[in-house]
């Protein structure tokens, strides 16, 4: 398994994990604070022995009394879900402006060709969109683990990809692939088949 492959998978156990402390409080369109006091964290066993072995990192406790709004301030960088891809080259606090332009993902995802795509060929570029993610999700039947009104860029790639089958079947050829990142991180947070 490549080492993109593994942080990728990593990191969406970690956003997985932090879904799981942060439930966001919004409730149509309302941003209303709420004190939140998570279960204490566990660690996790090993999931093997020998080489290939990994622990999950635990996740550090909240403090008691600590709030939480379901505001969309963008994530510091340090703090974000996800693995880290575009560099983000404006900055903003506006949480309805990329971090980051459309010639940068261009730029990123020309440069770094997802896993799936087939040995001796190059997707292109369908469309770049800036979106919230609850349109996202939407779209697909896993999640990014981020807040609905957070922004995402979502890039439609064509090409020729593998995509993993059904368990114990072989991998799916596929001419779609859509990439999912924090628009104000420029961390990935999905690759989906199409």
């Amino acid at each position: 398994m490549s080492k993109r492959a593994v942080g990728f998978i990593g990191a969406v156990l970690v956003a997985l994990i932090a879904a799981a402390y942060f439930v966001p409080m919004s409730v149509h369109g309302s941003t209303p604070s709420a004190e939140v006091v998570p279960p204490v964290p566990t660690q996790v066993p090993p999931t093997g022995t020998g080489h290939g072995s990994s622990v999950l990192p635990t996740v550090p406790p909240t403090p008691i009394g600590a709030t939480f709004s379901a505001g969309t301030t963008p994530v510091p960088a340090s703090s974000a879900p996800g693995a880290s891809a575009i560099r983000p080259t404006r900055p903003t606090t506006d949480p309805a402006a990329p971090a980051f332009t459309t010639q940068d993902v261009t730029d990123y995802v020309n440069a770094n060709p997802i896993a799936q795509t087939v040995p001796g060929t190059k997707p292109t570029i369908e469309s770049i969109q800036f979106l919230p993610n609850r349109d996202v999700n939407a779209r697909f039947t896993t999640s990014t683990g981020r807040p609905d009104d957070a922004l995402m860029c979502l890039v439609t790639l064509r090409g020729s990809f593998l995509v993993a089958g059904p368990a114990g079947e072989a991998n799916i050829k596929s001419d779609v692939a859509y990439w999912v990142f924090d628009a104000h991180t420029g961390n990935e947070l999905l690759i989906v088949g199409g």
